[in-house]
């Protein structure tokens, strides 16, 4: 029982920890004690918060926070 719990728990988590360029999310993982036991924890990638230019008009440039993890944000500055 307890470990369907988990699973969904760890589930959720990686669906939040999603790169908005490369699609790069959070892994599962097992943590090995000195004994070699194993427990499940989450591998989250390195995300950034990121200003992404959402809609261009007469007003203004409309920005939205998009997280990115950070080789594409090297990928970026190499690329500009």
């Amino acid at each position: 029982m307890q470990t369907a719990k988990r699973t969904r728990i760890l589930k959720k988590i990686q669906a939040e920890w999603i790169c908005f360029m490369c699609g790069k999310k959070a892994a599962i993982a097992q943590h090995r004690s000195h004994s070699m036991r194993a427990v499940k924890r989450v591998q989250k990638p390195n995300l950034q918060k990121f200003r992404v230019i959402q809609e261009i008009s007469k007003a203004g440039r409309k920005y939205q926070g998009k997280y990115i993890c950070t080789r594409c944000l090297r990928t970026l500055g190499k690329s500009s």
